[in-house]
């Protein structure tokens, strides 16, 4: 068989493999996609405390926190643990890029506490415009308005 035909089939089908493996047909590694929520998560990582779990699923931002709140009557635990949800989505938007955190789809907040499981889920663009409010009153509004949350007890 002639070589240089040889050397030209092996590049031609060198070069198709790349350009599908490039487009997602061959492999499909999301690790290597950037989304906005990737963007964001570089300086929180960097900042969040050891009991956090940061990750992106998709372009949204999912953030688990093992909580050890401790207080005497069930009701004030929940109280807070509102509270603790409250100062960790403020940590969130003053520890992230702004700019990302704004474009990231959304933001899920799990705070796993060995009593109660409370959730909270927002668009990133809310929580982003929390990072420059001061006013307990506005940070109040604000999550009042644009946080959705649940809390369930644990078994």
């Amino acid at each position: 068989m002639n070589k240089p035909i040889l050397a030209i089939g092996i590049l031609a089908i060198t070069i198709l493999a790349l350009d599908l493996s490039r487009r997602g047909f061959l492999f499909k590694n999301e690790k290597y996609k950037a989304t906005s929520c990737k963007s964001a998560i570089v300086m929180l990582e960097k900042r969040a405390p050891s009991t956090w779990e940061i990750n992106c699923k998709d372009n949204v931002l999912v953030v688990e926190i093992k909580s050890d709140i401790k207080t005497p009557e069930p009701k004030n635990l929940q109280a807070a643990l509102f509270r603790q949800m409250a100062n960790d989505i403020i940590f969130i938007a003053k520890n992230s890029l702004n700019e990302s955190l704004e474009r990231t789809t959304m933001i899920r907040l799990r705070i796993i506490h060995r009593n109660y499981e409370l959730n909270a889920l927002s668009e990133g663009k809310y929580i982003a415009k929390m990072a420059t409010m001061n006013k307990p009153e506005f940070i109040a509004e604000q999550l009042k308005n644009f946080v959705k949350t649940q809390i369930k007890p644990r078994k």
